[in-house]
């Protein structure tokens, strides 16, 4: 972790294949904005869950990035900003109308989804007493993406998904 003043730059490394997390923690309230080495714009965050803090999680190539930590309503804030790279735990499948109960810890959770061969609308909720992040991702053989995230003490993630899709459900602790 590091504190900051904002507005701020950070630099950031990333070394690919896993879920990264950048969150802050302070009493001010800060935006954030995520740029690759292009300066294009990968991920941005106004408010975590239930928080002014800002929190981003998003699988990234592996590379370097620059972190713009930016106040909100005032032209400075303190914060501090922690990076955290969660590793990946396969899970049992999970059939469509089952329930299952995860103990997060701090990697992320892979759940293949099954019983959707179908396509159609996929909805996914979870109840925590932490902060749960839910992303559910469409694809196989290491080209897995994002098809819609959700996080909160009682997450829901609503999302469309085309026939013949492999499923999975990835699960983590965002506290």
């Amino acid at each position: 972790s590091r504190h900051v003043t904002a507005p701020a730059t950070v630099p950031l490394s990333v070394g690919g294949g896993r879920l990264v997390e950048v969150g802050s923690y302070g009493s001010s309230d800060v935006r954030a904005e995520l740029r690759d080495r292009d300066g294009t714009v990968v991920a941005a965050s106004d408010d975590r869950p239930d928080d002014w803090s800002f929190l981003l999680a998003s699988q990234l190539p592996a590379g370097r990035y620059t972190l713009r930590v930016l106040p909100v309503g005032a032209s400075s804030a303190a914060c501090t900003v922690s990076v955290r790279e969660l590793g990946n735990q396969d899970e049992r499948p999970l059939a469509a109308g089952e329930r299952r109960e995860i103990a997060t810890g701090q990697d992320s959770h892979l759940v293949p989804l099954t019983g959707l061969d179908q396509g159609g609308l996929v909805v996914v909720t979870a109840t925590s007493r932490e902060t749960v992040g839910l992303e559910l991702e469409s694809g196989g053989e290491g080209t897995w993406q994002s098809v819609g995230r959700a996080a909160g003490l009682q997450a829901r993630l609503v999302a469309a998904v085309p026939a013949s899709q492999k499923l999975r459900l990835r699960v983590w602790s965002a506290d």
